[in-house]
């Protein structure tokens, strides 16, 4: 289960995000992430029961590094004030969807998708969603997945249809979209509870089907 004390780490380092904090609060730093990584493999083992896709992914390997990257952004701050994790085909810097679990004091979530893909790999999913829309709506109204996410996240969306596509096609509504993300929040209470696992377990396992459907489009991409 994830600790009370990983999330009290997370907002003390929010109000203290420098190095001579952070230097001095190293080791308890290294025991958090340690938890985490211990968490992050549970998890690991249970998806992999049902997606062997990521059942040999390591969670050292899953989990993002604290450090930030700050060569481009106004925002200096050293570090993320946040543990996350991404379990996909290949590893973490693939170009496949996964199961992504981000551990947050009051911002905890939990899914997968894409996020501001690449043109070809855009292009590829909105293509799949074209010719397999009968599928696409399939997964989509699965009541486990409902019942779990509610449905795409509305992020960004086109106002007409995307270069390509007939402005009259039935699949317009999900091609307008840019983003294609699934998730759903948790309460920093649900998230330190003994069956945060089991419910993660629920989710993934609702997610696994869209996860299949945008994986299978970016290798028609791959192989194309």
């Amino acid at each position: 289960m994830i600790e009370k004390s990983t999330l009290t780490f997370l907002r003390d380092l929010s109000k203290n995000n420098n190095k001579e904090w952070f230097d001095g609060n190293r080791k308890r730093y290294e025991g958090e992430r340690k938890r985490f990584i211990d968490f992050v493999q549970e998890v690991i083992d249970t998806i992999g029961r049902f997606d062997p896709s990521v059942a040999d992914n390591q969670a050292a390997k899953s989990v993002f590094r604290i450090n930030r990257d700050i060569r481009f952004s106004k925002d200096k701050t050293p570090y993320k004030t946040n543990f996350a994790a991404s379990i996909k085909k290949g590893g973490k810097h693939t170009p496949y969807v996964g199961y992504y679990l981000h551990l947050q004091p009051g911002e905890i979530f939990a899914g997968g998708g894409l996020y501001a893909p690449d043109p070809a790999i855009l292009k590829a999913v909105r293509d799949e969603i074209y010719f397999c829309l009968p599928e696409f709506e399939k997964i989509l109204g699965n009541k486990a997945l409902v019942k779990e996410f509610g449905g795409l996240e509305e992020i960004e969306k086109l106002k007409s249809a995307p270069k390509g596509y007939e402005k009259d096609h039935p699949s317009i509504p999900y091609l307008q979209h840019k983003h294609f993300i699934i998730s759903r929040s948790f309460t920093d209470a649900e998230a330190t509870a003994p069956d945060f696992l089991k419910k993660l377990e629920s989710l993934f396992k609702a997610q696994q089907p869209f996860t299949d459907f945008i994986n299978r489009a970016i290798d028609n991409q791959s192989n194309s």
